[in-house]
């Protein structure tokens, strides 16, 4: 894919393409595709060459500036927008191999080619025991707190999976955010059991 190029190479940053929001949003025409150089993946994480991104309804608001962490300013600064992706791992941090500290700031995301989040030990150690099933060529989708939108990205392993034998990179994009919201409602919101009954409506995104 065009823009990624040292990936491959095991020492060194990733030049890259992003897409680029202004802080706060509010105009999708600002939006400019912009080339950087990120840091190489730590251990617990996953550089994925993207092949496909998913675009949603909280991408669209996202970039409006009408999302809630980006209408609240919990987020500050520039950002690259998108929350799902599917690609083709290029490098596995290894033990060993220092990862940047989380941030909510923009700015800290576009130089490490991450996502916009504070994730506690505990999920980084889940991270790390993740890395551990992945292969550098794996094909895989995932889903980040932003930051899709890019040629590139560095990943927790743990909010990655392989993409199932058959499967486009397209459907592999497609898949995960949905899936998850609606494993959410059904199961840790609706406690959903066998035997119950359930009313599907207003299946479109963003309802």
């Amino acid at each position: 894919m065009s823009g990624l190029r040292g990936a491959g190479t095991g020492v060194g940053g990733i030049l890259r393409k992003h897409w680029v929001m202004p802080a706060k949003g509010g105009d999708i025409g600002a939006l400019r595709l912009l080339e950087g150089e990120i840091s190489p993946p730590g251990f617990g994480e996953l550089c994925v060459e993207v092949e496909c991104v998913a675009l949603n309804f909280a991408d669209v608001f996202t970039v409006l500036g009408l999302y809630s962490p980006i209408s609240s300013g919990e987020i500050q600064g520039r950002l690259c927008p998108g929350i799902e992706f599917s690609g083709r791992v290029v490098r596995v941090g290894q033990r060993g191999e220092r990862r940047e500290a989380d941030s909510l700031q923009g700015e800290d995301q576009l130089r490490r080619g991450g996502q916009t989040v504070l994730l506690g030990d505990e999920v980084w150690e889940m991270a790390e025991r993740a890395s551990t099933n992945f292969r550098v060529g794996d094909r895989v989708m995932g889903c980040q707190r932003f930051g899709a939108m890019a040629t590139a990205v560095n990943v927790p392993a743990h909010q990655v999976r392989k993409i199932p034998a058959g499967w486009t990179y397209q459907q592999g994009a497609a898949f995960p955010a949905q899936t998850l919201t609606a494993y959410f409602a059904l199961k840790e919101l609706g406690n959903i059991r066998a035997g119950k009954t359930v009313l599907i409506h207003s299946i479109g995104g963003g309802t």
